[in-house]
């Protein structure tokens, strides 16, 4: 496991995601590892947001709200905390 894998962004047809982004898997002192995804605007960045979802929620979910940001010129981060969407769980699903 390295932060050098590519870390998905899952297609979903009625909320797409954002053009540009990037997805990586950030990786903890403790070996976690975590998915984050970013966006950069055209042109420069008026600022930046950093989106951190609620518990059982996912960086998908929040692709709305993260298009809309670009649209008004800020950068975007989102991150799936551990145990959610596709970062490291401490438990098996099964």
């Amino acid at each position: 496991m390295t932060d050098e894998d590519p870390a998905p962004l899952i297609a979903i047809p009625e909320n797409p995601a954002p053009n540009g982004g990037i997805a990586k898997w950030l990786i903890s002192s403790d070996q976690v590892r975590l998915r984050a995804a970013f966006w950069q605007p055209d042109g420069t960045a008026k600022g930046s947001f950093l989106i951190l979802p609620g518990r059982t929620e996912f960086i998908e979910k929040y692709f709305e709200l993260c298009g809309e940001l670009l649209q008004r010129g800020f950068a975007v981060g989102i991150l799936d905390w551990r145990g959610q969407g596709l970062s490291n769980r401490p438990l098996d699903d099964s």
